[in-house]
């Protein structure tokens, strides 16, 4: 285990009260970490507190949350970025959809059958750097939803995330929202 966070301890960037622009992030209550993003059609990250020079060219990043209302126009998940700043995000999306995707576009896009975008869930990304390629997996809840091969990367992450995004054609649900509980990273 490289990091392991239940969001009982302050360790994460916390802006509720003063956001930026496009978003924010920080405590809400002990024990749930609020991700924002209230800008139609924009995505808010916030990086783990995990120095760069532990994480390994092969991770898995796990995190356990939730909408904070049903009726949001947008998702949440996690995310790998390099030191180039390619981020390679794993997504739950509002419609069901299961997302990878990175600066090539979308490696996975898949609709879930039975699964209740409301309820509590549990993204697992795989993302590893070999020399044929970023290896990209996404589970939720134990359920493998596919892997994806993108183009040789850096060789390195510089960062681990959470995010929350929204949708620019939702009308007035253009606000994505998510709680997390857990957030976790490893060695693959």
């Amino acid at each position: 285990m490289i990091f392991s966070d239940d969001f009982t301890t302050h360790r994460w960037t916390d802006n509720l009260a003063n956001p930026p622009e496009n978003g924010d992030a920080g405590y809400a209550g002990t024990g749930r970490y609020l991700v924002e993003s209230y800008r139609a059609g924009f995505s808010y990250w916030s990086m783990a507190p995990i120095d760069s020079g532990v994480l390994t060219p092969a991770l898995t990043v796990q995190a356990s949350g939730r909408p904070v209302s049903p009726d949001q126009g947008g998702g949440w998940g996690v995310w790998c970025i390099e030191p180039s700043g390619d981020r390679y995000e794993f997504l739950l999306k509002h419609t069901g959809t299961v997302v990878i995707t990175g600066p090539g576009g979308d490696y996975l896009s898949q609709q879930s059958t039975g699964l209740d975008f409301n309820a509590p869930h549990v993204i697992t990304a795989g993302c590893s750097q070999t020399p044929a390629g970023i290896e990209l997996s996404m589970t939720i809840d134990g359920r493998s939803y596919g892997q994806a091969t993108a183009p040789a990367g850096d060789g390195a992450w510089s960062g681990v995330g959470l995010q929350a995004f929204s949708f620019g054609d939702t009308g007035d649900q253009s606000s994505g929202h998510a709680y997390f509980t857990r957030f976790e990273v490893s060695r693959r």
